[in-house]
């Protein structure tokens, strides 16, 4: 480990860098606090400070303040050397930032005890934030599986309802419109009584892989619940969304999975497709911001998702493996 001596008297200095050699610490000198100051700012593998007091250009009281003022990921601990041995000048150090404080003239074998006092307190600490970088990573873990769904590997409905609330945010007042598509395995629960729930399983994490395949990479696809999933498609129209959904249909429907509990014996998906409407700015034809002047009020994307949902029941209603748009 390195540590700064910052010292004016050059007695002192040759005798603290000879004593420190015999250690496993590396001594760099500074005849002063500025030139201390200089070589702090230009490195960050510095620890450890050992400082006097009374120095020409600045002295060890403005150095402790400003290495304590400055923004550093790795903490520096500090022992003020000196022969101002009151209790004011004391109390003046430690508020200052110092760890610890010696007085001149001082016996060497008590410094170096007091330097790896200071070396254990960094060991610590850097354990410690070790320690906080992992519980930080493992949160964000957390966070990340808590937002996944686990059978098939895509977002499940707290991240559906996180990246609505997000398109709705950017729509509103960027009117930056989004579409989604809503989408149901046909008879699905026949699926699973026909071939069993293992299967049906492997079903639903092959028709996740199979909605991403037909999306960009700016579209995203979550788990809705059950045999629902839902598709998230930014700055798409209803006309652009109706086309991807019909995609997605003939990409199931020409995988030819077998079903024998449908009327066609192979599995299909039924799809509803409803894009964002900023309802007061259209229907007057006038900007956004001249809508909300006026208290024109743009679609909500509970109500997108509403209409996606009746789209959907249509496309059940009406004879399945088919798209319905809002």
């Amino acid at each position: 480990m390195n540590i700064l001596i910052a010292e004016d008297e050059k007695s002192v200095r040759m005798m603290l860098k000879a004593a420190l050699r015999k250690t496993k610490l590396k001594p760099i000198i500074a005849c002063d606090g500025r030139e201390a100051w200089d070589i702090l700012c230009a490195r960050d593998d510095i620890r450890l400070v050992l400082t006097d007091w009374m120095m020409p250009e600045m002295d060890g009281l403005s150095l402790v303040k400003k290495i304590r003022e400055r923004k550093s990921e790795k903490y520096t601990y500090i022992i003020m050397l000196t022969a101002l041995a009151t209790r004011h000048n004391m109390l003046d150090g430690f508020a200052a930032g110092a760890d610890d404080y010696v007085s001149k003239p001082f016996h060497i074998s008590e410094l170096l005890v007091r330097i790896r006092a200071g070396e254990r307190v960094l060991k610590l600490e850097d354990a410690l934030s070790e320690k906080n970088e992992e519980l930080t990573n493992l949160n964000k873990k957390l966070v990340g599986l808590a937002r996944v769904d686990a059978l098939s590997q895509i977002g499940n409905r707290l991240a559906f309802n996180e990246e609505m609330e997000k398109r709705q945010a950017e729509a509103a007042r960027y009117n930056r419109g989004y579409a989604i598509i809503m989408c149901d395995i046909d008879r699905f629960k026949q699926y699973n009584d026909t071939y069993g729930h293992p299967v049906g399983d492997k079903l639903i994490r092959l028709i996740a892989t199979t909605l991403k395949e037909q999306l960009r990479s700016t579209d995203q696809v979550f788990r809705y619940g059950g045999e629902e999933f839902a598709v998230v498609l930014p700055e798409q129209d209803i006309e652009g969304a109706t086309v991807v959904a019909e995609k997605i249909r003939a990409a199931v429907e020409g995988k030819q999975i077998e079903h024998k509990g449908s009327d066609t014996d192979t599995l299909t998906l039924s799809l509803g497709v409803a894009a964002w409407q900023n309802y007061g700015a259209q229907e007057r034809n006038q900007t956004p911001e001249q809508a909300q002047e006026q208290e024109c009020e743009p679609e909500q994307s509970e109500d997108v998702i509403k209409r996606a949902d009746n789209a959907l029941y249509e496309a059940k209603q009406s004879g399945r493996n088919r798209v319905c748009n809002a």
